[in-house]
């Protein structure tokens, strides 16, 4: 419920976004078509377990916790194992398929809007880093 009230908070001052950016070139029928968008999105969400989204949740505070855990022991290389596991596990989930589905409806929907709302400007975490060097979980904590 949290995330569909998120999501109509997001797309509810869309109208007046339109209006002020003059790149945004937004008519009536696209602004239509992406609440229909938001709307399908919300009701596909709505069809998720709720109960099972928050034991995943759960599940995964639990990991991050056990990674730190290791990380701060010093075992880098089990936690990176263990990281790669699960990744392989929630990657298989079912439940994070049924939630994919619903998130792409949404992809596409505001393209647009968001160029023209976010400067070109490469994020922080990226500047200093080899993109060809892997990364390892202890580092990214």
């Amino acid at each position: 419920m949290k995330k569909l009230t998120m999501l109509a908070l997001i797309l509810l001052p869309l109208p007046a976004l339109a209006q002020n950016f003059p790149g945004m070139n937004m008519n009536g029928q696209d602004m239509q078509n992406m609440m229909l968008q938001a709307q399908k999105a919300q009701a596909c969400m709505e069809q998720i377990d709720q109960g099972r989204l928050q034991a995943l949740a759960e599940e995964a505070k639990r990991f991050d916790e056990e990674i730190r855990s290791l990380c701060a022991a010093g075992k880098r290389d089990l936690a990176e194992k263990k990281a790669i596991a699960y990744g392989k596990k929630m990657a298989a989930n079912p439940l994070l398929g049924e939630m994919k589905k619903c998130t792409e409806m949404m992809q596409g929907m505001m393209p647009e809007m968001m160029s023209n709302m976010m400067p070109d400007v490469e994020p922080e975490v990226m500047k200093d880093q080899d993109s060809t060097s892997p990364r390892h979980i202890c580092d990214s904590l």
